[in-house]
């Protein structure tokens, strides 16, 4: 069933899907107008046609991938895809946004059966940093799919230490008293603050962040005396201004142009235009001679790229391997 109203169409939805379980919902219009992008940004026609076409015991539904700007973290999705189409062919993969899971979590609790497997998006977000958007969702995947078998794919891993930091902490460990639940840590103090939590090693392992199973696309050739930097400007960043102009004049004075940038997209990056941008951020980034930054995955795409960089580590030592 499509749902084509433009006011209380969430309420309809799930009033619906009380009286009829077993017929599937459809939202597309948003607030008062009907926005083509919201098709395509919000995935719910595509994922209705690929879990009807699946195999019921062969499908995975990958939650909380980006439909943000962030681009280091759509190189983990790509990366994430691609690891799955090539290891397990026979499995339909389906993701399923940040925006989606938010607003239709009730539809999704619906479609996902109890022999499909979960996978949650890698990243840096377990722990009260990104509380909001982030973490508060791979809390509600632990706590209502506890009959699939969810695996949270390789994260960094932080806890302030103050009691809003506590009650997370107290939170995830209780979420995670369930069973078929495999946690990856992306680097080792990652894996060391989940076994702090006397977590089962049986649960918890440790892999590098999925990003740098993207294969190296190409390799800087000559020079343009540029050196961009791409520093953080949030809460895990862990520069100074005063440091990072002391850096900046070093490299000044040894004749090089400074540039300032970021893995940040100007706009909305989705699924339909996610190779887009990165392609153009690669074009980007094989234009400096050197990068100095403290984001993870702009360091990652300067290893596949043969890039020299200079990297710093961020307040949750995600850097730091």
């Amino acid at each position: 069933m499509v749902i084509c109203s433009v006011l209380y169409e969430k309420a309809m939805c799930e009033t619906l899907m009380n009286m009829h379980p077993y017929v599937h919902m459809h939202i597309v219009y948003n607030d008062s107008s009907f926005i083509t992008e919201n098709i395509f940004t919000n995935n719910l026609f595509e994922i209705y046609l690929k879990q009807k076409s699946a195999n019921s015991n062969k499908r995975v539904f990958v939650f909380n991938t980006p439909d943000y700007s962030n681009i280091g973290n759509h190189l983990i999705a790509c990366a994430q895809k691609k690891i799955f189409e090539e290891y397990f062919p026979n499995y339909e993969l389906i993701e399923i946004d940040n925006i989606d899971n938010f607003y239709y979590k009730s539809f999704f609790m619906h479609l996902v059966k109890d022999d499909d497997v979960i996978v949650i998006n890698g990243g840096g977000k377990v722990g009260n940093l990104w509380k909001e958007t982030h973490f508060d969702e791979i809390l509600f995947v632990l706590e209502h799919y506890k009959n699939n078998k969810v695996l949270v794919m390789p994260q960094s891993v932080y806890f302030s230490n103050d009691s809003a930091g506590a009650e997370y902490k107290k939170r995830f460990i209780s979420a995670l008293k369930r069973d078929r639940v495999l946690l990856f840590a992306r680097e080792n103090i990652s894996y060391s603050r989940l076994l702090d939590l006397d977590l089962s090693r049986d649960i918890v392992k440790e892999i590098p962040d999925l990003a740098l199973f993207n294969k190296q696309f190409a390799n800087k050739q000559g020079h343009s005396r540029k050196v961009g930097f791409f520093i953080r400007e949030d809460i895990k960043s862990n520069l100074s201004i005063g440091r990072i102009n002391k850096i900046e004049k070093k490299v000044q004075a040894s004749g090089y142009e400074v540039f300032h940038s970021s893995m940040l997209y100007d706009s909305g990056v989705f699924q339909w235009n996610r190779d887009c941008v990165i392609s153009q951020k690669r074009e980007e980034l094989l234009g400096y001679d050197l990068i100095v930054t403290d984001q993870l995955h702009c360091m990652i795409e300067c290893i596949l790229l043969q890039i020299p960089c200079i990297a710093f580590d961020t307040k949750i030592n995600d850097i730091n391997y």
